[in-house]
């Protein structure tokens, strides 16, 4: 069983197909999003200057959101998994948030 060191995370990645009104399905690897995912073990946090230890703010179970490019890949049971750093997560979500919309790209997002 694998198992992450100090601040870093576990994380399965959901899948981030979109399919067309057309009911054409664009995989998630040709956008330039960001990824979802749910964490599925945390280390148990950073340790400070001082030697004290910080516990992570995520825990199994939450939701996020993470740059496609955060942490590295690591296989275990036929899954990949993601690991990285707590830092590495750009945001979280409630399960039945629709992120869909929330989650663009920099270019699309203009100042009104």
């Amino acid at each position: 069983m694998i198992t992450p060191i100090l601040d870093r995370i576990m994380v399965r990645i959901l899948p981030n197909d979109k399919i067309t009104k057309g009911g054409i399905i664009i995989p998630g690897m040709a956008e330039e999003k960001p990824l979802r995912g749910i964490i599925q073990r945390s280390g148990p946090g950073r340790i400070t200057a001082k030697g004290e230890l910080v516990p992570n703010s995520l825990k199994p179970g939450d939701h996020i959101v993470f740059s496609k490019y955060a942490g590295f890949d690591i296989k275990e049971e036929n899954i990949i998994y993601k690991i990285m750093n707590e830092n590495d997560v750009l945001c979280t979500y409630q399960p039945d948030d629709d992120v869909e919309g929330l989650i663009t790209k920099s270019e699309e997002v203009t100042d009104q």
